[in-house]
C-alpha cells in the first residue's frame, strides 16, 4: 500500500502522525540554540614567544628559525607563517582537517622542549594558543569601549575588580581582557649615570635581586611525634624592602642607584575611537557556550554596573556584538524567507485560483521547515546562518511536489472520478516521478561527502544536508497531506475559472512543440549553439573558488619614516582623523578607530550597516587618496585587510616576493609596486613591507676581545641587560602576584655614546669600554619580518573593479618578468593559486559524479537509457543560463556558486522527469508518440511553470538583500539557480520531446542496420 492510499484510507491516523511530527518540531524549534556558524574545530595553532624590546632580525634568528625547524616536519602541517617584531614572535601553523589538535598541541610542546637550549635563556614561557592574542582563550563575541571624564589609564584595579571579574563570573564567559590600561607592576628603573659613577653594571644588580627574592625549602625536621618542613623565606614583602636591598661588594642600597615604583606602567601603545582615548573591553566565550545567552547576560550586568557609585561617570559603548550580529543576520534571513514564501504563495494562488487549495500547498513550506529544525535539534546542532540559508534556498522548491500531485489529482477530478479515487489515482500516478525528482535534487550533494575535506566543504555540507532534510519533509507531506486534503477540498464540483492567459500560452506552446517535433534537428543545433555561446561568458568571467569575503572596515597604514615618541605619533594620527571626520557621512563611515605603537600605526574606517560590501567599500578606497592629508615624513597607504591566503581571492590580484633578507625584499617591493602601478584598471596598490626603524649595529672585533681577555658572550649580555632590561621573579604584594621588571629609567635620555661607554670586566678585573672592542654603525632595520613556509616574504598587490583576474595576473607577470632579482630571490602567486586550481579540478570531478548519479536515477525510473540521455539535454541549457546570468550581473563564480550549480543540476531535471513520465503514461495506453508528446507536454506545462516560478520568486529576496553570512556572500547561489532554472525550463519544455523522439529514431535505425548486417553475414552464400 502506497503512502497516498494510506493517507486517504486512514485519514485520522495520518493526521495524528502529521500533527505529532509538527508538534515535536515546534517544541524542538523553541529549544533550538542560535549560533553564528556551524561548530567546527579550529585547525590552527599559534606559537607565541614574547621577547620585548628586541630587533625583529634578532628574533627571527634566535627564536623563529629554530622553532620553525623544530615543528616544520610535524604530520598534518599544511602551511606555516610567522611574524617577528619588537614584541616577539608568532608562528602560525595550519593543519589538515583530519589532525587531532590535542595531540598536535602536545607534540609542539615536546618539540619546543627539545630545542630550549637553542633559544635565548631569558625568553619567557612560550604559549601555544588558538588565537593571535594568547590572552583570549575563547572566541571573542563582544568588544566595548569604556570612556569617562576622568583618566582611566591609572585605574586598572578598579576596572578589574568592578567590571572584569563580575563579567568573568557569567556562565560561559572564558576571559575578559582590558586594552588601554595595564595592571600595576614593580618597576626598578636604573640610573645609568649612577651605575657608571659607582662602577656597577646591570647584570650584578639583576643577580642580587634574583638571589634575594626567593623562598627555598631547607629540608625536614623529624621527631617521634611530628615532622616539620623547613622553609627559607627570602621573598620581598614590601616595595620599601626592595629599595633597602644591599648591593654585593658595595655599601650601596638599591634605591641609591634606581627609582623603584609600584604603579601602572606607561602604555606602549595608544588607541582612539572617534577621536577620543578609549579603553577596550573584550569578552570571549567558551567553545560550548551560547553566544546570545552570554551577550544578554553581559548587557544585564552592565545595567547593574551603571548603578554602582564607584563606576559613576564611566560610560559603556558596545561597538561589536556578535550576539546582535547573529540576531540581525538571522532576522534578515527570516525576513528573506518570509517574503520568499509570500511571493511563492501569490504565484500559486494566481494559478490555482482557490484560497483553500493554495493554503494546503503553501502549508508544505512551514511544515517542512519545522520538521527540518526538529531534525537539526535531534542531531544536537544549532540553528546557524548556514543551516538557515539552506532552509531559505530550498524554500521555493518545497511546494514543487505538492503542486505536481495536486495538479494531477485535479486532472482526475475533471475526468469524473470521485474525491477519494481521484486522490489515490492522481497521487499514485506521479508518485514515483515525484520521488525520483526529489532524489535527483538530494543525490547531487553525495559527491561532497567524498570531496577532500576543507573548512568550506564542511560548511557547504551542512548547507546541503539542511536542503535535503527539507526536501524529504516536503516529499512526505506531498504524499500524505495533499491526497488527504484533496478528498475534502476537491470532492465537490468547483466553479471553473477562465484562464485566458494560460489557455493562450498552452495554445502557443502546443504549436511550438509541434514545430520542433517536425524539425527535430533544431534541438541538436540549438543545444550545440547554446554550448558554444556559453564559451564567451566562461572565458570572460572570474573563477574564484574561494567565497567572496565580507569586510567590516577599510584600513589605512600610517608609515612614519622617523622614530618618534608615542605622543608625536598621536599628533600625526589626530591629523589623519581630523581630515577624515568631515567626510564620515559622505563615505557612510560609522566609526574611525586608530591604534599606534612603537612599530606600527593604523587607522580604520568602520562602515555603516548595509555598506559593508566590496562594491561600496571600493568606492571609499578610491576616494580616500584625495582626502588623506599630506604630512612630511609620513606615508599614508590604504591597506589590504585580507589575510595572506586571500590576497588572490575576490577582486584582488597579488604576488609574493620571497628571499633570505627582509631589507632587500622591502627594496624589491618598492620597485615592484612602482611597476604594477602602470597597469590600467588596478587601484589600491599596497606592499606589506613596512618602513624600517633605526638600529645601532655593534660589530665585535674578535681579535681585540681575545687581547683584552673578554668572554665573547659578555658584550651582548651586558648591552642586553642594560638597555633591554629583564623580568624578575614576580613580586607578591597585598593585591597578589604582580610583575617585577628591571630596566633603564625612561626619564633619562640615552644615546649611542652611552652604549660605547658601557664597561666590561675581564677575568683579571680590568674594565674595558665597549668602544674599545666594537665597531658601531647606524642602519635602518625592518619593523617586522614575515615568513611563509620558512622563507621571508613580502606581498605586493592591488584591487580591481572590472575585468578578469587572469588578465591582470598576466599583466603582473609581464611587468615583473623584466625586474632584476638578486640570487636567491623570486616572486610567485604562492600555493594559494595552486590550491585554487585543485579546487577547480575537485569541482569538475564533483560535477561529473553528480551527472553520473542523476543519469543513473533517471535511467532506473524510465527503464530506458535513451530517454535518460535525452533528458540530459536540459543540463547544458541550465549551465548556459547560470553562466550567462553571472556574467551579465558581474558576479564571480565562487564556491557558493559551484554548490548552487550542483543543486541546479538536480532541480532542472525535475520538470523533465515529470513530463517524460506523463508522456510515457499516454504511450503505454496506446497513444501515438507525437500525440502523446503534444498532449503530455500541454498538460504538464502548467505545473512546470508553477514549480519553476515558485522556486524563482523564493530566491528573489536573496538577490535583492545580498545577505552576508559568517563573513561570506552567498547571493551568487541565487543567481546561479535562478538563471539556470529559467533558461532551462523554457528550452527544455520546447526541445525535450524532440530530443527523445530523435534519439529513439536514431538508435532504432542503428539497431536495424546492425541486425541487417549480422543477418547478411549469417545468410548462406
Amino acid at each position: 500500500m502506497t503512502l497516498p492510499e494510506i493517507a486517504v484510507k486512514r485519514p485520522i491516523g495520518t493526521l495524528m502522525v502529521l500533527v505529532s511530527i509538527l508538534v515535536l518540531g515546534i517544541i524542538a524549534l523553541t529549544r533550538l540554540e542560535l549560533a553564528f556558524m556551524p561548530e567546527s574545530e579550529q585547525k590552527r595553532l599559534i606559537i607565541v614567544a614574547s621577547y620585548n624590546n628586541a630587533s625583529p632580525k634578532a628574533i627571527e634568528r634566535m627564536i623563529v628559525k629554530p622553532i620553525e625547524e623544530a615543528v616544520a616536519s610535524m604530520n598534518g602541517v599544511e602551511h606555516m607563517w610567522s611574524n617577528s617584531d619588537s614584541r616577539g614572535a608568532r608562528i602560525n601553523l595550519s593543519f589538515g582537517l583530519n589532525v587531532n589538535m590535542d595531540i598536535a598541541r602536545a607534540e609542539i610542546h615536546e618539540r619546543i622542549d627539545r630545542i630550549k637550549d637553542e633559544l635565548p635563556e631569558d625568553l619567557e614561557r612560550i604559549i601555544i594558543s588558538e588565537n593571535w592574542n594568547p590572552r583570549e582563550t575563547g572566541e571573542t563575541i563582544m568588544e566595548a569601549r569604556l570612556s569617562s571624564g576622568r583618566d582611566l589609564s591609572k585605574n586598572y584595579d578598579l576596572l578589574d575588580r568592578k567590571i572584569v571579574r563580575p563579567l568573568e563570573r557569567i556562565p560561559g564567559v572564558a576571559v575578559v581582557t582590558l586594552d588601554g590600561v595595564n595592571p600595576r607592576e614593580v618597576l626598578i628603573q636604573l640610573d645609568l649615570q649612577k651605575l657608571r659613577q659607582h662602577k656597577l653594571d646591570a647584570r650584578s644588580v639583576w643577580r642580587d635581586l634574583s638571589l634575594n627574592n626567593q623562598n627555598t625549602t631547607g629540608g625536614v625536621l623529624r621527631s617521634d611525634q611530628r615532622k616539620v618542613v623547613i622553609r627559607a623565606m627570602g621573598e620581598f614583602q614590601t616595595v620599601e624592602e626592595i629599595g633597602q636591598l644591599r648591593l654585593s661588594g658595595t655599601t650601596l642600597k638599591l634605591n641609591d642607584i634606581a627609582k623603584i615604583t609600584y604603579q601602572e606602567p606607561p602604555l606602549e601603545y595608544g588607541r582612539h575611537l572617534d577621536g577620543d582615548f578609549a579603553i577596550g573591553l573584550n569578552i570571549a566565550k567558551e567553545s560550548s557556550a551560547n553566544t546570545i545567552a552570554i551577550t544578554d547576560a553581559v548587557y544585564e550586568k552592565i545595567d547593574q554596573m551603571k548603578l554602582d557609585p564607584e563606576l559613576d561617570g564611566i560610560n559603556f559603548l558596545v561597538w561589536q556584538d556578535q550576539g546582535k550580529e547573529i540576531r540581525n543576520t538571522l532576522g534578515d534571513l527570516e525576513q528573506t524567507g518570509f517574503f520568499g514564501a509570500i511571493l511563492a504563495s501569490i504565484v500559486l494562488f494566481l494559478f490555482l485560483r482557490k484560497v483553500t487549495t493554495t493554503m494546503v500547498a503553501v502549508f508544505c513550506i512551514p511544515f517542512s521547515l519545522i520538521v527540518a529544525c526538529g531534525v537539526i535539534w535531534l542531531q544536537g546542532k544549532s540553528l546557524n546562518t548556514i543551516s538557515l540559508l539552506g532552509l531559505i534556498v530550498g524554500l521555493g522548491m518545497l511546494v514543487d511536489n505538492a503542486v505536481v500531485i495536486m495538479e494531477n489529482i485535479d486532472r482526475f477530478q475533471k475526468k469524473g472520478y470521485g474525491g477519494r479515487v481521484a486522490a489515490i489515482l492522481g497521487a499514485k500516478e506521479v508518485s514515483i516521478a515525484v520521488m525520483t525528482a526529489t532524489l535527483t535534487s538530494i543525490i547531487v550533494f553525495l559527491p561532497m561527502v567524498f570531496s577532500k575535506p576543507t573548512q568550506m566543504n564542511i560548511v557547504l555540507q551542512e548547507l546541503g544536508i539542511t536542503i535535503c532534510i527539507t526536501l524529504v519533509a516536503s516529499l512526505i507531506i506531498s504524499q500524505t497531506l495533499i491526497p488527504l486534503a484533496s478528498t475534502k477540498l476537491l470532492k465537490k464540483e468547483r466553479k471553473e475559472f477562465k484562464t485566458p492567459i494560460m489557455d493562450r500560452l498552452q495554445k502557443y506552446y502546443t504549436f511550438a512543440l509541434g514545430y520542433t517535433l517536425k524539425h527535430r534537428w533544431l534541438a541538436v543545433i540549438f543545444a550545440a549553439g547554446t554550448l558554444l555561446a556559453t564559451i564567451y561568458p566562461v572565458k570572460n568571467m572570474n573563477f574564484n573558488f574561494d567565497a567572496a569575503p565580507t569586510e567590516m572596515f577599510i584600513g589605512i597604514n600610517v608609515d612614519i619614516s622617523e622614530a618618534l615618541s608615542l605622543d608625536a605619533k598621536q599628533q600625526i594620527i589626530i591629523q589623519v582623523e581630523k581630515a577624515l571626520e568631515p567626510y564620515k557621512e559622505e563615505l557612510n563611515v560609522n566609526s574611525i578607530y586608530s591604534w599606534w605603537s612603537e612599530g606600527r600605526s593604523i587607522t580604520r574606517l568602520y562602515m555603516n550597516q548595509g555598506f559593508q560590501n566590496e562594491k561600496e567599500m571600493n568606492k571609499v578606497r578610491k576616494r580616500l587618496p584625495d582626502l588623506l592629508p599630506e604630512i612630511p615624513g609620513v606615508k599614508l597607504q590604504v591597506q589590504d585587510n585580507g589575510p595572506f591566503w586571500r590576497r588572490n581571492s575576490g577582486k584582488r590580484v597579488a604576488v609574493s616576493l620571497q628571499g633570505p633578507d627582509s631589507e632587500t625584499l622591502g627594496e624589491l617591493a618598492e620597485e615592484a609596486v612602482s611597476r604594477i602601478e602602470t597597469i590600467s584598471g588596478l587601484f589600491d596598490f599596497y606592499s606589506t613591507a613596512e618602513g624600517g626603524r633605526l638600529e645601532l649595529h655593534a660589530e665585535i672585533d674578535r681579535d681585540r676581545i681575545h687581547s683584552y681577555g673578554v668572554n665573547p658572550n659578555q658584550p651582548a649580555g651586558a648591552v642586553e641587560m642594560t638597555f633591554r632590561g629583564r623580568k624578575l621573579t614576580r613580586f607578591k604584594g597585598e593585591d597578589g602576584e604582580v610583575e617585577m621588571r628591571l630596566l633603564l629609567g625612561e626619564e633619562v635620555d640615552t644615546s649611542i655614546q652611552d652604549v660605547k661607554n658601557l664597561t666590561l670586566t675581564n677575568a683579571a678585573g680590568d674594565e674595558i669600554l665597549m668602544d674599545n672592542i666594537s665597531n658601531f654603525e647606524t642602519k635602518k632595520g625592518p619593523n617586522r619580518i614575515r615568513r611563509q613556509n620558512k622563507v621571508s616574504s613580502v606581498w605586493i598587490g592591488a584591487r580591481f573593479d572590472t575585468g578578469k583576474r587572469n588578465d591582470y595576473r598576466n599583466q603582473l607577470i609581464a611587468e615583473l618578468r623584466d625586474m632584476p632579482l638578486p640570487s636567491g630571490y623570486k616572486w610567485e602567486f604562492n600555493n594559494r593559486w595552486r590550491g585554487q586550481e585543485e579546487s577547480q579540478e575537485e569541482f569538475i570531478l564533483n560535477l561529473i559524479l553528480a551527472l553520473g548519479l542523476i543519469f543513473g536515477v533517471m535511467a532506473s525510473l524510465f527503464e530506458s537509457m535513451r530517454q535518460a540521455v535525452a533528458l540530459m539535454i536540459s543540463l547544458p541549457f541550465a549551465l548556459a543560463g547560470a553562466f550567462w546570468t553571472l556574467f551579465l550581473v558581474d558576479v564571480d563564480f565562487d564556491q557558493p556558486a559551484s554548490v548552487a550549480l550542483l543543486l541546479l543540476l538536480g532541480i532542472v531535471v525535475n520538470n523533465g522527469i515529470v513530463m517524460i513520465e506523463h508522456i510515457n503514461l499516454y504511450r503505454r495506453d496506446g497513444w501515438d508518440r507525437t500525440a502523446a508528446m503534444l498532449q503530455g507536454g500541454k498538460e504538464r506545462l502548467r505545473p512546470i511553470i508553477m514549480t519553476a516560478l515558485t522556486t524563482l520568486v523564493g530566491l528573489i529576496p536573496i538577490v535583492i538583500q545580498k545577505p552576508s553570512l559568517g563573513g561570506v556572500y552567498y547571493y551568487s547561489m541565487a543567481y546561479v539557480i535562478m538563471g539556470g532554472l529559467l533558461f532551462s525550463t523554457v528550452l527544455t519544455t520546447l526541445f525535450l520531446p524532440a530530443a527523445i523522439s530523435l534519439i529513439e529514431d536514431v538508435t532504432d535505425w542503428i539497431n536495424r542496420r546492425v541486425k541487417a548486417l549480422f543477418a547478411s553475414r549469417k545468410a548462406p552464400a
